[in-house]
């Protein structure tokens, strides 16, 4: 995981899959601040398609991240421990889309 700076967060991004881990409360802040498609890719890859069947562990408290699925269908890892999500790449800016 590497830090990715978006106007003024720091985002850790896996170099492998490109997906974004958001500390508690990093999802909202974006969100808010409509910044998810800076943030993010509008492409899904092989690679995040495939990441969906894999079990995320926290790079934070090294905890089983388990997977829910949001109201849009996208399907995401929360830790339940320290309250940070995992998304896969393409899935903050599908988000930032749908909340319009």
């Amino acid at each position: 995981m590497h830090a990715h700076p978006v106007e003024g967060l720091n985002l850790e991004r896996c170099d492998t899959c490109r997906g974004i881990y958001l500390d508690e409360g990093e999802l909202l802040t974006i969100l808010e601040r409509r910044l998810g498609v800076q943030a993010d890719t509008l492409q899904f890859s092989a690679i995040s398609d495939a990441m969906d069947a894999v079990a995320a562990i926290c790079p934070h408290c090294e905890q089983l991240m388990p997977r829910i699925e949001t109201s849009s269908g996208l399907t995401v890892d929360l830790c339940r421990d320290c309250k940070g999500v995992f998304l896969d790449e393409g899935e903050l800016a599908t988000l930032q889309l749908e909340r319009g």
